[in-house]
């Protein structure tokens, strides 16, 4: 059989300058601990429905250690709860199962400070992934050691170096497919809201999305966007008699359009048939194009799909418009 959609992933992550925030007073604080991961993981569940609940402390055969780390596994099918601490050159140590590895590094090894190892091959065996199929993620995180509220900081300096290693990719020209997630490397800072007496408490914000596509592509994509939802109200108007059944008749298709676009919940994960109505929504196929150009620097040869299908509902739904108001006497 032909080995499709096999990838390996090797990730070498090195923290050369420790996190911080500079106060306004100019005096610099630290914003993160055992930035060289030498107090090991708290390591999640494989189900991210489990939320921050640790399976196992991989505490680097050490068991002084007190780890700040969590280090998340969702989607695999192998956990490294069962797996053991291992030493190998450089005062290397690592934690390995078939399907992923994390090591590391020893103060004067090439191999500092970290290395995150994913074997997609494994997870999937000799298949493609589907859609629809999660997919393994490997990652850490980490909250602030100390809160600072926002007019009290000046900057907030932050360096990260990361090499990867090696991608094997077996996959062949005609099996590529964009819509199927296969790796990447993404880092966030979340600044969150967590006064109590707040109303806007648990609200935050994203930082860390760097533009790294083509602005033509997003700004057809936009326009297509913008004329799919114009048809869209167009035929809704022909529906509704009054200005408040246009505002009702709105508010029963933006609802489900938002819920059924991938952006609040993802397609995947919904039952079959309710992923086979997502096709005729173009939220969906609006952020399935946003987010390849935001994060991998995709274009329109990339993603044409689903500009065809912005470009199909589009036409549609004025064809079906017209048609409505033809039959009411309003165009001749």
């Amino acid at each position: 059989m032909r080995k499709r959609h096999r990838h390996t992933i090797y990730l070498c992550l090195a923290f050369v300058i420790v996190g911080s925030v500079e106060l306004l007073a100019a005096t610099a604080q630290p914003l993160f601990q055992d930035m060289h991961f030498r107090k090991g993981f708290m390591l999640g569940y494989p189900t991210a429905s489990k939320g921050r609940a640790v399976e196992a402390v991989l505490d680097l055969d050490n068991p002084a250690n007190t780890p700040v780390w969590r280090l998340c596994q969702w989607g695999t099918k192998y956990t490294l709860a069962d797996a053991k601490c291992a030493k190998a050159n450089y005062g290397d140590l690592y934690y390995e199962n078939p399907a992923k590895g994390v090591t590391v590094g020893g103060k004067d090894s090439p191999n500092r400070d970290l290395i995150l190892e994913l074997r997609a091959d494994v997870e999937y065996g000799e298949k493609a992934r589907k859609q629809g199929e999660s997919w393994p993620h490997v990652l850490v995180e980490q909250d602030a050691c100390k809160l600072y509220p926002l007019d009290e900081l000046k900057e907030v300096p932050f360096t990260i170096h990361l090499r990867l290693l090696y991608c094997t990719n077996r996959m062949t020209q005609a099996d590529y497919n964009p819509r199927l997630h296969t790796g990447h490397f993404q880092m966030f800072f979340i600044i969150k809201n967590i006064d109590k007496a707040s109303d806007q408490r648990g609200n935050y914000f994203w930082f860390g999305v760097p533009f790294r596509g083509s602005a033509l592509a997003l700004a057809v994509a936009a326009i297509i966007y913008i004329v799919s939802g114009l048809s869209f109200g167009l035929l809704l108007s022909t529906v509704a008699r009054t200005l408040q059944e246009a505002l009702m008749v709105m508010f029963l298709f933006f609802m489900p359009a938002i819920l059924l676009s991938g952006f609040m919940f993802p397609v995947f994960t919904m039952p079959e048939v309710f992923q086979w109505i997502t096709l005729a929504n173009p939220i969906r196929h609006f952020l399935e194009i946003v987010r390849p150009i935001f994060l991998k620097g995709a274009g329109i040869g990339e993603l044409w799909p689903s500009y065809l299908y912005l470009l199909a509902i589009a036409a549609a739904g004025f064809t079906w418009a017209r048609a409505r108001i033809g039959r009411t006497g309003l165009v001749g």
